[in-house]
């Protein structure tokens, strides 16, 4: 029997009423050095064709940004600097970017990293080495408590949607789910997986149906620190990466504890085939490779027919 987390992961997907965590994540920054220094690079949300600006309350000086050749436009000004960023963006690839805060009686250095999203991007990002002004604090404070009620409605809204439409009649009637339902089967990676940061692989299964395909991931954190999923990438054995995968369920998973990761990926049965590899990483690098993630087939193959092809009908009695 399929898990009711699948169920309830499809569903949302499907709906109109598509969770934002994904906006969430992509919304300006304030970054305070002075209440809490950097520990690990920032991750700030980029895309093609949107203009993303850091705004600093010192001058700056050295900026390093990783294949800024590539970059549209990199605009440095004294206390700002704008990116366009390259046209040819892989969603879910990552860029390092490295500005030198100078003024006082030392320079300070901050680390981005610049991760590419599909129509996303992170507006402003507001970078503060002194003390905030009362001012600003205010602001902020003003924008939270916005930003809660909203989710705070879009969560209740969600939630009463989800209790009119539940089970498999509701994603038959969406058109999620074809005559040949959904084929699922369990994870078996031939070799260890590559992890940074004490991951490790417990277990896993893999979905397709119809339009889509998805990997169900449990791992066991052997860290020192609390780890959740803010990205993956999944690509096929010539290295390729596939457009469009989502990550539609990510567990803070604190240290030795086991948590899930679900990701899903837009394809039709001839797609997403053969022995892929899938990276999940976190806002600090810790991350873990899986290969090989083999999805199931939705058609069994048979000699002198090609496997996409659906099994032929039985004629009606008399013919």
């Amino acid at each position: 029997m399929l898990p009711a987390s699948f169920f309830l992961l499809t569903w949302l997907h499907a709906s109109p009423e598509k969770a934002s965590s994904s906006v969430e994540a992509c919304e300006d920054l304030h970054v305070e050095l002075a209440r809490s220094p950097v520990v690990g690079p920032r991750e700030v949300c980029i895309s093609p064709g949107r203009l993303t600006d850091f705004v600093f309350d010192v001058p700056i000086g050295a900026v390093e940004v990783q294949d800024e050749v590539r970059f549209v436009e990199v605009n440095r000004g004294r206390r700002m600097l704008g990116l366009m960023p390259p046209s040819d963006l892989q969603t879910g690839e990552r860029l390092r970017l490295t500005v030198e805060l100078t003024g006082g009686e030392s320079s300070q250095t901050i680390t981005f990293m610049l991760v590419a999203q599909q129509g996303l991007a992170t507006h402003q990002v507001q970078v503060f080495r002194d003390p905030r002004p009362a001012e600003s604090l205010r602001q902020e404070t003003e924008a939270e408590r916005a930003k809660n009620r909203r989710l705070q409605e879009e969560n209740e809204r969600l939630r009463s949607q989800f209790e009119q439409h539940q089970g498999l009649g509701y994603l038959l009637a969406m058109k999620r789910i074809g005559t040949h339902g959904v084929k699922a089967h369990a994870l078996a990676p031939d070799s260890p997986a590559e992890s940074t940061g004490g991951l490790s692989f417990f277990n896993g299964r893999a979905f397709r149906i119809d339009a889509s395909v998805t990997a169900e991931i449990s791992l066991l954190n052997n860290g020192s620190a609390p780890w959740i999923a803010t990205g993956a990438l999944l690509m096929n054995e010539g290295g390729e990466t596939f457009r469009g995968l989502q990550l539609l369920l990510a567990e803070s998973i604190e240290p030795g504890k086991r948590g899930t990761v679900v990701v899903e990926l837009i394809a039709t049965d001839s797609e997403a085939q053969g022995h892929l590899t899938l990276t999940i990483w976190d806002d600090s690098g810790r991350a873990i490779t899986l290969t090989p993630v083999v999805f199931p087939t939705l058609y069994e193959e048979t000699p002198g027919r090609p496997r996409s092809m659906p099994p032929p009908t039985r004629p009606p009695a008399g013919e």
